[in-house]
């Protein structure tokens, strides 16, 4: 087989086939919901299980053209793993107005952004943005473990 792009990417199709085993349960998952709620999530788990598909094939994947994608530093690997496990468990305890507060910008300074005015306002920006259309679509936020008992 003289001339065939060598089948790279092995690491990138066992992430992609991982996702798309989450988005197929999200679809599943979503099946059971009632008509008119379910539309959304059934949408976004059957892109994402079509596209999860496409790279597990190939597609979309780091090839002879594009070179190997570049090595995450471990630092940087690590927060990726930490941040969402980290949020979620702060949302639990201390609500979403104090977590989102604190993450975004901790996060977005890990990663090297170092202009405070401008992470000062993007926080302030996502966490209203949020924090005032959640509750707009009937989405409660999350009050925090620690700060449930003070407002029953």
């Amino acid at each position: 087989m003289t001339g065939a792009a060598p089948r790279g990417g092995f690491g990138e199709r066992v992430f992609a086939a991982v996702i798309g085993i989450v988005f197929a349960g999200q679809f599943i998952l979503a099946l059971r919901y009632p008509p008119d709620p379910r539309l959304f999530p059934l949408i976004i788990a059957g892109i994402g299980c079509v596209l999860t598909v496409l790279l597990v094939i190939g597609l979309g994947l780091h090839d002879a053209e594009h070179g190997a994608p570049a090595r995450l530093a471990r630092g940087k690997l690590i927060l990726t793993l930490a941040v969402s496990p980290a949020y979620g468990l702060s949302l639990w305890l201390l609500g979403y107005w104090i977590s989102t507060l604190i993450a975004i910008p901790l996060v977005a300074w890990q990663l090297g952004y170092r202009n405070r005015t401008v992470l000062a306002l993007v926080t302030v920006g996502i966490a209203l943005a949020l924090g005032l259309t959640f509750p707009l679509v009937n989405v409660p936020l999350p009050r925090g473990f620690l700060f449930a008992h003070f407002t029953r």
